[in-house]
């Protein structure tokens, strides 16, 4: 027995309504359930899924489709929508569908259950229902999808010739891509009887809004004839008029196509069989398991190669005995059990057996069908939940709810309708009286105006929202909502009425106070303009008078009023089209700028603000004004600073960049361009920049880690790859988080140390034989750079002072003096150290502190060297401490 033909087998009996489609929807293979429905032979006479659907399920269906296409590939979950089916009858029924995606084919698999097989709630919630069809977004994307996996060639192009677009299927029939068929003529293309076919009568029906189809013998890229079925279809622009031609051709002589949909027929079976969203076991006379879809599987708990040879003895023990007397019935009278409700492995299933025939139609065993509906009942039990909800929320309502058939009649009111009805007529009337009356029965005076409005809503089968109404305690607001049937037609309406009489007095008493505010507006001492929703100025206040010289009288109701104060054309039209893109996208805007034209003939700057949240009677958008012209000026001015400020960053003898949000660098200074060799054009706004001055990956996040971050950064060296390939040891401080400048995001200071450090590593070497030098001597020797900083110490002056060395290095020389010695000291050294052409050397009495902040009397001695291999210039100090009397305060502690 072969498996494709039980895998048929199952498709073909299986009790619920079976179907695959492809992504399109097109109907590729039916069941016998359909049939059985009344209809016959869906797949050859190429039908839409989505066209049996009632139309306003269309659009849910269609996006369920959709979703399960473009998700997740591994996903398993079927997708569950209910929908209506219409019947040959032209009735409608309601089918719950479970569909499975099959990438690997490329269609999709659907079981519809009949809902009226299973167990429903005692009521339903009404649905009312819109006619929508498949959004713009659904079909554009079932298009694509359509086109793009079509084994059919498909080209697009213009009427007057020109390529547009050709598919894989066309560009593997023809052998043509589309960017060489957009250099050919198409009579170049075409064969000649084909492009005689063309001229003499495809364009022609085409060009007379028909379609064309027939044989074309067309040719390939090599020149080899090709015997096509084509049709070709005009698509029309929004006038009408021809736009593009679609074309659609197959191959008669594919025989590769034959094949691979005979391949298809006989597997798509066991495919359904794999993919179907129900449990599916092939059981033989022994009531063991022959075999199992991956669903049954899930269901148990377990494989369906373990199922295989399994007894439901050993899967259900206490139902066992029952499931085969079942079965053996089944077997024996071939009769099936369809559609039974009951509980199978601890869930509520739909379960169903029939006969499996071997080939001889011998009956050999059963197949069982069991369809999840757990879920589903939960759902419905849910539902049960929302009527209660609903009842609630209809009786408790405060608003007059009534639901009127399409000749008038009350079918259903609340209490609050009863009420109001009972007020109005002076007699208790409950909501179960109002029932089967109409409107000529309650209020004959007002019959025909009701019947007339509530027409209007029924044939337009749209909603009629805000109707005022006078009566004699006041004025009544009612709101008539169409409401359909299963079938989509409008069956009657909804009507929701509100006492509005007093709001409806408060805004007689706005509407008497309006004058009142238009005069207060007209004297603001701010430029206020008031348009109407025809775009027309309706209040145009003194101080617009005086800052324009225009008069309301010249610019009230006046088309040309724009004219006045934008009297250059172009700029006119920016300024509307500015204007209108701002009020539809953001719903206002602040301080926008724009240059008005005065009666004078002067120019002024005017920041407008606009609200389109208030609206009064005629005051559809409000507009507030404000003469700027003056901080203009000063803005202007400011950025001429600015530009002056850049000059100075630019031209300062010290590293100094600045970077956006982002991290990349906008500013690099001139100092930047000389120590690394990068020109600022190479470096800013780029987003490779660090990885040119760190090439190393994980160097280059550490440094971004730590200069880039929110706190400040002092002192931190990075060794910076040139241009020319040589490093450079920069020290880079940030504190833009404290010092923050206007535009920039961060900025930070760098200083080239790298001669600082070949001359610290000279010195501070343990293995040189300088270092050795100097630290077994007696004298007291330190060295400090132009900055004042400690790049040696040896062991005498650490000794000296208390410290070990290295604490003392890269510290500044201030740290060893009492705060009343720094400003002297700064001032004295650096007036020496810049004064290069006079003394080289001094000396000086100074008091120092140790590390436990005692002062102790040091005669400094300091020369200014120079090195040759180097631009900076260096102070070697040498101290010794001075035997003297330097008062009481040489003896104590610096607290």
């Amino acid at each position: 027995m072969s498996v494709e033909w039980s895998a048929k087998q199952f498709f073909q009996q299986c009790p619920a309504l079976g179907c695959v489609i492809d992504v399109s929807g097109e109907l590729v293979a039916v069941n016998d359930r359909w049939r059985q429905q009344g209809y016959v032979a869906l797949e050859q006479a190429s039908v839409n899924w989505l066209s049996l659907l009632h139309p306003a399920d269309q659009t849910l269906a269609a996006q369920s489709l959709q979703a399960l296409i473009e998700g997740d590939s591994d996903s398993q979950t079927p997708q569950t929508v209910q929908c209506r089916l219409q019947q040959r009858t032209g009735n409608y029924q309601t089918i719950l569908w479970q569909i499975n995606w099959q990438e690997d084919s490329g269609h999709l698999f659907l079981i519809g259950i009949e809902l009226a097989q299973l167990p429903h709630a005692e009521h339903v919630l009404p649905n009312i229902e819109t006619d929508e069809q498949l959004t713009g977004a659904t079909q554009l994307k079932l298009f694509k999808s359509i086109v793009a996996i079509s084994k059919a060639a498909v080209e697009i192009w213009h009427p007057e010739g020109g390529f547009v677009y050709t598919n894989a299927a066309h560009q593997h029939l023809f052998h043509y891509q589309v960017e060489s068929l957009a250099q050919l003529k198409r009579e170049h293309y075409y064969s000649p009887s084909a492009y005689r076919s063309l001229t003499d009568d495809i364009l022609p029906a085409l060009a007379d809004k028909l379609f064309w189809e027939g044989e074309l013998d067309m040719q390939d890229l090599n020149g080899q004839t090709l015997t096509v079925r084509a049709r070709f279809e005009f698509i029309a622009d929004t006038h009408n008029n021809l736009s593009f031609v679609v074309g659609v051709m197959r191959d008669y002589a594919d025989q590769e196509q034959l094949q691979a949909a005979l391949h298809y027929e006989h597997h798509q079976y066991e495919l359904i069989f794999h993919a179907a969203p129900m449990a599916i076991m092939y059981k033989d006379d022994q009531n063991r398991i022959i075999r199992a879809n991956p669903y049954a599987a899930k269901l148990l708990e377990t494989t369906p190669e373990r199922l295989t040879g399994m007894s439901m003895y050993d899967l259900v023990p206490d139902q066992g005995e029952r499931h085969y007397e079942e079965d053996l019935s089944v077997m024996r009278t071939g009769e099936p059990v369809l559609a039974r409700m009951e509980e199978f492995y601890e869930r509520q299933c739909l379960v169903s057996k029939v006969p499996y025939r071997d080939e001889q139609e011998k009956i050999i065993g059963v197949i069982f069908f069991a369809i999840d509906l757990t879920e589903q009942l939960q759902r419905e039990q849910h539902l049960g939940h929302e009527l209660t909800t609903y009842q609630t929320v209809f009786q408790a309502a405060p608003v007059a709810i009534m639901f009127k058939d399409r000749q008038g009649k009350i079918e259903r009111a609340n209490y609050q309708a009863s009420a109001m009805i009972s007020r109005a007529l002076g007699q208790p009337l409950s909501p179960e009286m109002l029932v089967g009356r109409y409107d000529y029965d309650l209020f004959p005076k007002y019959t025909e105006q009701f019947r007339a409005a509530d027409l209007a809503a029924i044939n337009s089968g749209q909603p009629r929202l805000g109707t005022v109404g006078e009566y004699s305690r006041g004025f009544l607001q009612n709101d008539r909502i169409p409401y359909r049937d299963e079938t989509g037609s409008v069956a009657g309406l909804i009507s929701f009425v509100q006492d509005i009489t007093r709001q409806e007095q408060a805004q007689q008493d706005l509407r008497a106070r309006a004058e009142g505010l238009r005069v207060a507006l007209e004297r603001l001492p701010i430029m206020l303009c008031v348009f109407d929703e025809q775009g027309r100025i309706t209040l145009w206040n003194k101080e617009c008078e005086r800052v324009t010289g225009y008069s309301a009288e010249q610019v009230l109701d006046n088309p040309a009023a724009f004219d006045l104060v934008f009297p250059d054309a172009a700029y006119r039209e920016e300024v509307i089209h500015t204007a209108r893109l701002m009020v539809e996208r953001y719903e206002g805007f602040r301080n926008w700028e724009c240059i008005m034209r005065c009666k004078d003939g002067s120019e002024k700057t005017i920041a407008w603000s606009v609200s389109t949240e208030v609206k009064l009677a005629n005051f559809a958008l409000w507009l507030v004004g404000q003469d700027v012209t003056e901080h203009q000026q000063t803005l202007e001015q400011v950025l001429l600073n600015e530009e002056r400020f850049r000059a100075v960053v630019e031209n300062m003898p010290i590293m100094l960049n600045a970077y956006n949000a982002s991290g990349e660098f906008v500013v690099w200074n001139r100092e930047c361009e000389k120590v690394t060799g990068y020109p600022s054009g190479e470096i800013v706004r780029r987003q490779d920049a660090l990885m040119l001055l760190y090439p190393n990956l994980e160097y280059r996040e550490e440094v971004r880690r730590r200069l880039f971050n929110e706190e400040t950064c002092i002192h931190y060296e990075t060794e910076v790859t040139c241009k020319d390939g040589s490093h450079h040891i920069i020290s880079w401080s940030n504190v833009s988080r404290h010092y923050p400048i206007f535009g920039w995001y961060g900025w930070m200071i760098g200083e080239d140390v790298t001669s600082l450090k070949k001359i610290q590593k000279i010195f501070n070497s343990h293995d040189s034989l300088l270092s050795r030098a100097l630290d077994g001597v007696k004298t007291c020797i330190a060295i400090t750079d132009g900055s004042g900083r400690f790049i040696y110490v040896n062991q005498a002056w650490a000794k000296m002072l208390e410290y070990a060395a290295e604490d003392l290095l890269d510290q500044h020389f201030n740290m060893i003096l009492p705060d009343y010695l720094h400003g002297v000291f700064l001032s004295h050294y650096f007036s020496f150290f810049l004064n290069l052409n006079a003394e080289k050397h001094f000396q000086k009495l100074d008091q120092v502190l140790n590390i436990h902040k005692r002062l102790l009397p040091v005669l400094f001695t300091a020369a200014l060297i120079k090195l040759q291999d180097t631009p900076q210039g260096y102070v070697v100090w040498t101290a010794e401490l001075h035997k003297t009397e330097l008062g009481s305060s040489m003896s104590k502690t610096i607290k």
